[in-house]
């Protein structure tokens, strides 16, 4: 009786070791990274057709708004082996958009919340996404 609870005990420990350990690691897979976040902006934030460059309003604002986009995330279940579309990219995307009714500090000028939504969690919690997004086989590339 006592050897089937100490390799129960011991079959737990591993367990809850190898979860740590696999959170671990996509935490330090997909690391933050604030430059590529405000390069992401730089190029692909303007609504307009002119091209070039966009001057970003200040960098403290902008990754205040990418904070609170990733903070939303982290506040959502995990998809884990559910792929139906409420747990997909662009159904999160559009619920967190809806959630937020205060427009961004720096409107009308420098880039819209959804350029920041994306480049926030591409970037700045891309470890987040990784943990939230459904990775069930056969997951749609529209979701």
């Amino acid at each position: 009786m006592r050897r089937g609870v100490v390799v129960a005990v011991i079959a737990l420990l591993l367990t809850i070791a190898t979860g740590a350990g696999a959170l671990a690691t996509v935490h330090l897979t997909h690391p933050r990274d604030e430059t590529a976040f405000l390069d992401y902006l730089r190029t692909y934030g303007s609504t307009s057709d002119t091209g070039g460059t966009l001057a970003l309003p200040p960098t403290d604002q902008l990754l205040a708004e990418g904070d609170r986009a990733c903070d939303w995330l982290n506040g959502q279940p995990w998809a884990l082996w559910r792929n139906d579309g409420e747990f997909g990219y662009n159904k999160r995307m559009q619920r967190y958009l809806d959630s937020v009714s205060e427009p961004v500090a720096w409107a009308p000028a420098g880039p819209i919340r959804s350029y920041v939504l994306a480049g926030a969690w591409t970037r700045l919690c891309p470890a987040s996404v990784e943990l939230h997004m459904p990775h069930a086989l056969g997951r749609s590339s529209t979701d």
